[in-house]
C-alpha cells in the first residue's frame, strides 16, 4: 500500500497512518486518525489528508469527539483532550 505523503520543511514526508500500520481499514465520513509523522502525532482524515498537524508525544483516537493527547513542555509531559479542530479542552 501506498502511504500518504504530506509537505513538510526541506521536501516530502512520509506519514503512517497507525491505524493502517495495525491493519485496520480506515475512511469512515468525517472520522479522523492518528498518525505519526517526524516523532510527533498529529491527525489524518480518511483520505490521508494531515487534519491536526503532528504536534503531540502521544495520542489516542476520537471518542465523542474528543482524543487524548500528550505534549511534551520541556522535561515533563502533560495530558488533556483535544476536540477535532486541535483545540485542548480538558
Amino acid at each position: 500500500k501506498q502511504q500518504p505523503e504530506t509537505k513538510s520543511e526541506g521536501g516530502t514526508a512520509k506519514a503512517t497512518p497507525v491505524a493502517t500500520a495495525a491493519g485496520l481499514k480506515f475512511g469512515k465520513p468525517g472520522a479522523l486518525y492518528p498518525v505519526l509523522q517526524g516523532g510527533k502525532y498529529g491527525y489524518v482524515d480518511g483520505a490521508g489528508k494531515i487534519i491536526i498537524d503532528p504536534q503531540y508525544f502521544m495520542a489516542t483516537r476520537f471518542s465523542e469527539d474528543l482524543a487524548m493527547v500528550v505534549i511534551e513542555k520541556g522535561s515533563r509531559k502533560k495530558c488533556g483532550y483535544i476536540d477535532r479542530s486541535g483545540k485542548m479542552v480538558i
